[in-house]
């Protein structure tokens, strides 16, 4: 299952869905372009279930990889290679949305503005043993968090990098839980070499 050098002028250039279940097993995205959601696009009431999936140098203005509004998506092993967006979430952008990510890796992905590896904007994601490795961005070298409570366990950020702040998260107003999570040789040129907070309230 794989779709390779796929384009879209608006979102989704693999995969668009607005409403029904989306069961992603083993598929691999590679080199896809749309303006949101390089690769797929998930929006309304639209569920997806994803197994073992990897996106790989895809690209968009939001969510290289993956992009999901008011939608909840379930992510189980994904792999986010090498995405790239021109602003929000290189590899994942969660928008009003809340996630559900058990293991994987987000791993050298990037994003012009916020959030390298995962933007969310007004979620809730949980996140158990996810990986967070080489990613890069302006604000949020791995993650972007704005008006956003993330639940992680057990999730590893190392060598992550932010242009100005937040290396391995920036976190805007919201309470991320960091459990049991390890931060390792993340960089940052101004703030936050590990994180950057403003009006949030974080538990580690």
């Amino acid at each position: 299952k794989r779709a390779k050098a796929s384009r879209a002028p608006f979102d989704g250039a693999a995969v668009l869905a607005s409403r029904g279940l989306l069961v992603l097993e083993r598929c691999h995205f590679i080199s896809c372009a749309a303006h949101n959601g390089g690769a797929v696009a998930m929006l309304g009431t639209a569920r997806l279930l994803a197994t073992a999936c990897n996106f790989t140098g895809n690209q968009a203005v939001q969510g290289g990889g993956l992009y999901c509004l008011q939608a909840d998506p379930v992510l189980v092993e994904p792999t986010f290679t090498d995405n790239f967006a021109t602003v929000h979430g290189g590899g994942l952008v969660c928008s009003q949305a809340s996630p559900t990510i058990q293991g994987g890796t987000f791993r050298g992905n990037a994003a012009l503005y916020q959030g390298g590896g995962m933007y969310c904007f007004n979620a809730n994601p949980t996140m158990n043993s996810v990986e967070f490795t080489e990613n890069i961005s302006t604000h949020g070298g791995a993650m972007f968090l704005e008006q956003a409570s993330p639940t992680a366990t057990q999730c590893r950020f190392e060598s992550n990098t932010a242009g100005q702040s937040g290396a391995a998260f920036m976190a805007l107003q919201g309470d991320p839980m960091m459990d049991q999570c390890v931060f390792d040789s993340n960089t940052a040129a101004t703030w936050g070499g590990a994180a950057h907070l403003r009006q949030a309230s974080p538990t580690f």
